[in-house]
């Protein structure tokens, strides 16, 4: 689930573009430690949450694996998740597209480990304003399960940036939820980036807000 709502990994991409596009060889690394961890409008956190990660890239083509803690009551009696991805992004003309597979491991109950094919296109209408769309779905149950979702993004400046989310997931037995949410990220420097996120999802009347300090660096 590490496409948890985190605008400030948008602020570092801008901030960094070497992290996202250099060419040949490269690899990235870095956390996040956020005030809850929230994936699709769900909390996985009732507190806290550090979500280290790295990732080696090749023309595109990339392999890696983020973490996270878990709340135990949440989660089935687990207290850490690993998400370990392999995928190709690349664009062109403005075109942005990123397609993956991700397998998702948890420490005590393996039998709710399961697995997420993703493909994400996103449009830059100009150096501030882009449109996107991501669907996702388990391979093993593509037909009662799937999450689908709308972004649009906005840089203010290489510095800070805004991004509205509105999405739907489905679950089994034909239930399905809706999500929404809006941020805004600012990039401190190359490395550093603070977040805040609104969130809201379908039934559930309180709405999640989400600090998040995000830390990524990148090497050959």
């Amino acid at each position: 689930m590490r496409n948890l709502i985190a605008a400030s990994a948008l602020a570092l991409a801008a901030a960094a573009p070497s992290i996202a596009s250099a060419e040949g060889l490269s690899y990235s690394a870095g956390a996040t430690v956020a005030s809850k961890y929230v994936s699709s409008g769900s909390a996985y956190t009732k507190g806290a949450a550090f979500q280290p990660w790295i990732e080696a890239e090749y023309n595109g083509a990339y392999l890696g694996v983020w973490g996270s803690n878990l709340s135990a009551d949440l989660n089935e009696g687990n207290t850490w998740e690993t998400d370990v991805f392999v995928g190709y992004r690349n664009s062109f003309a403005g075109v942005s597209y990123d397609v993956s597979y991700t397998k998702f491991f948890f420490n005590k109950d393996s039998s709710i480990n399961s697995d997420e094919v993703a493909l994400a296109v996103s449009y830059d209408f100009n150096e501030q304003f882009s449109l996107g769309a991501k669907v996702m779905v388990d391979p093993s149950d593509y037909r009662n399960t799937g999450n689908g979702r709308l972004i649009a993004g906005y840089n203010y400046n290489d510095k800070l940036s805004f991004e509205a989310v509105a999405g739907k997931k489905s679950l089994n037995a034909g239930a399905a939820y809706e999500y929404y949410s809006v941020g805004a990220s600012y990039a401190i420097n190359d490395e550093y980036a603070v977040s805040l996120t609104q969130i809201k999802k379908s039934g559930v009347n309180a709405q999640r807000t989400v600090l998040a300090l995000d830390y990524g660096f990148s090497f050959k």
